[in-house]
């Protein structure tokens, strides 16, 4: 397949053609897709999955493991060139200017395990710590939120935005928290958000509340330590949709967990000062 080379922030690196990205979302698009039904058969399940705990209020299911070996198998076979990072099997390998799937089967998996459709198959496509493509599908919904890189963000074909003009009084924010390191930052930003008379919500998956902005359903979301495969394909739909997110330096990076913070523009500067930086 033929790269085209250009200069970037981070130095040299092959950049796909508009025509390659497009092809690559459509076939990432239908695997997303694809898996996220063998996910559904699962989820329909419930109680009969086999279910090893990684760690506190942090599960993996057969089905986890399941559809991240399908994604794999597909991706591999369709870009054998390629490497990928999944939460359950890690990274394949990583030479200089690779491109890498970034995979993330059940982002959700508690909402999942507990029978609450807030869960969604999530694939991104980067090179270095540039994310150029993303799709997060909610298989329940059959909603599919997808992305390229300075072409912006669509659900289910149909162009979306962040709402540009309204304020934290008129809509909704997504706060999280993380049991490694603890709740005061997210009960603080909770605590200022009521007394400002600011409706607040916790969702099951990092990648959809990324895809909410994305969409104007939430204003911001707030998450204190995700991985890339959890952000990064939900934040270049945010960054295509109008909206901010934080640099790279600051959140998830490849080896290292980070926050997520995304908003509409009204709000982002609201949403750094709640979390107090």
């Amino acid at each position: 397949m033929k790269q085209e080379g250009t200069t970037t922030a981070t130095g040299q690196m092959q950049r796909l053609s508009d025509q390659a990205l497009q092809a690559r979302l459509v076939q990432a698009s239908n695997i997303a897709r694809a898996a996220g039904e063998l996910a559904l058969n699962y989820f329909n399940k419930g109680a009969t999955l086999d279910i090893q705990t990684k760690g506190a209020q942090d599960w993996v299911t057969q089905a986890d493991l399941e559809v991240e070996r399908f994604i794999r198998r597909q991706l591999q076979s369709h870009y054998p060139e390629d490497t990928i990072l999944g939460e359950e099997y890690g990274l394949n390998s990583l030479e200089d200017d690779q491109l890498m799937w970034l995979v993330d089967p059940i982002d959700g998996t508690t909402f999942f395990l507990k029978g609450i459709p807030q869960w969604a198959v999530v694939i991104g496509l980067a090179i270095g710590s540039e994310t150029l493509l993303a799709v997060v599908f909610e298989p329940v919904s059959g909603e599919l939120f997808a992305a390229i890189r300075g072409q912006g963000a669509t659900l289910n074909g149909h162009p979306i935005q962040v709402d540009p003009t309204a304020d934290l009084s008129s809509g909704l924010v997504a706060v999280s928290s993380s049991v490694k390191l603890g709740g005061a930052t997210s009960a603080r930003m909770i605590e200022r958000l009521v007394n400002d008379g600011v409706m607040y919500c916790r969702l099951g998956s990092c990648a959809l509340c990324l895809a909410y902005v994305a969409s104007g359903r939430l204003l911001g979301m707030y998450e204190p330590l995700v991985h890339p495969w959890d952000s990064w394909a939900g934040e270049l739909l945010v960054q295509e949709a109008g909206g901010r997110t934080l640099e790279r330096s600051q959140g998830a990076d490849l080896g290292r967990p980070g926050p997520a913070i995304a908003a509409a523009p009204n709000v982002w500067d609201i949403m750094g000062e709640l979390r107090g930086i």
